[in-house]
């Protein structure tokens, strides 16, 4: 039996249309979303549902380690295939494939044309001796070394009759480098954020036990919706841990921490006084530091460039909740509330001037 991802309709239609359409045309179904935000879980119960429907699967799912070594990604979808498929191919085909995998029967280097040609070739002779359909399937194909990709984009625009590719990516611009011959014949799939009653169903399944509902709006609200993140806080809730002293575990804090120890000194007293208030302006958090508005966009320009803060006009905002958590929690509690002290002084500055 496949595994189920947590229910999201809008998805899941979008996988059955996607297994539907390729006994039918050649057809492709691209997951996007944000790292943690469920990609992987859905790629594989993609597969699952190919497999319980009878589908030749290859499989590959990137790494970035691997992508400096040449065709990584077609030895993986390959790995399980028998050679016999493609021992009478033209020689060039036939010695390409050998030496792109490693099985090199002759000498000399391997034509990147041939290993392509021959790659659609094994793909079209599974689909017809079997009469089964054959799903390629690659996850995070970002990571796809340089040479798996082009065979894979070139098989891409030649899949052969009852063929379908499902990958998964991080960025919509290697997303839209998928392209079959015909373009309504792919589907592309931008995963949103759980809500609530999805995040629960999450937690139970992976955790087996259901979280108090205002801690789970906590976590929910922390999160972001990012299932994966949403996991790693929820196992760091222990017997006395109240909603205010939710910290980041471990695998999280790192990732937190590297990601703001790239800002900046200077940066880091204003991206406090952003995480301690609801809805920070650079005016306000110019008053909150003592300094001008010039100096405080000056200050956020690497926090923007490194996709930690969002400046629109004068609002500031982080780009994922877990961030403003992780900044204001690796604060010390003396700063932070140093940091709440100047805050109430600027709203009670502001409701003094709004009554006179």
């Amino acid at each position: 039996m496949a595994v189920r991802a947590v229910s999201r309709r809008a998805e899941e239609r979008a996988v059955v249309d996607f297994l539907d359409a390729v006994s039918g045309v050649p057809s492709a179904l691209v997951i996007e979303g944000d790292p943690g935000i469920g990609k992987t879980t859905l790629w594989l119960d993609v597969m699952g549902r190919a497999r319980e429907r009878g589908f030749v699967v290859l499989s590959s799912r990137a790494v970035a380690a691997e992508s400096v070594l040449a065709y990584a990604a077609l030895a993986d979808l390959l790995g399980g295939v028998d050679e016999s498929i493609w021992s009478d191919l033209p020689a060039p085909q036939q010695q390409g494939l050998d030496a792109a995998l490693l099985r090199r029967r002759g000498q000399g280097r391997s034509d990147a044309r041939a290993v392509a040609a021959a790659f659609v070739a094994v793909l079209d002779r599974l689909a017809a001796s079997g009469g089964s359909p054959v799903l390629v399937a690659i996850d995070d194909v970002q990571w796809v070394d340089t040479s798996s990709a082009h065979v894979v984009a070139f098989a891409a625009r030649r899949l052969p009759q009852g063929v379908g590719l499902v990958c998964t990516t991080r960025s919509a611009e290697v997303a839209a480098r998928v392209q079959l011959a015909d373009p309504d014949a792919v589907r592309r799939v931008r995963l949103q954020p759980l809500t609530v009653g999805e995040l629960h169903q999450v937690l139970v399944l992976r955790l087996g036990a259901s979280v108090a509902r205002p801690m789970l709006l906590r976590i929910h609200q922390i999160a972001g919706g990012n299932p994966f993140f949403a996991l790693e806080l929820a196992r760091e809730i222990g017997a006395n841990t109240g909603l205010s002293d939710l910290s980041l575990p471990s695998s999280l804090s790192e990732l937190v921490s590297s990601r703001i120890s790239r800002v900046g000194i200077d940066a880091q007293e204003v991206l406090l006084a952003a995480a301690s208030v609801a809805d920070p302006t650079v005016q306000m958090l110019a008053q909150a530091t003592h300094s001008s508005a010039e100096h405080v966009v000056e200050v956020l320009g690497e926090a923007e460039a490194q996709a930690v803060i969002a400046i629109e006009g004068s609002r500031v905002s982080f780009t994922h909740p877990v961030l403003a958590h992780g900044v204001y929690s690796e604060a010390s509690p003396p700063r932070r509330r140093a940091m709440h002290r100047r805050l109430a002084e600027l709203v009670v500055e502001r409701a003094v001037r709004a009554r006179r």
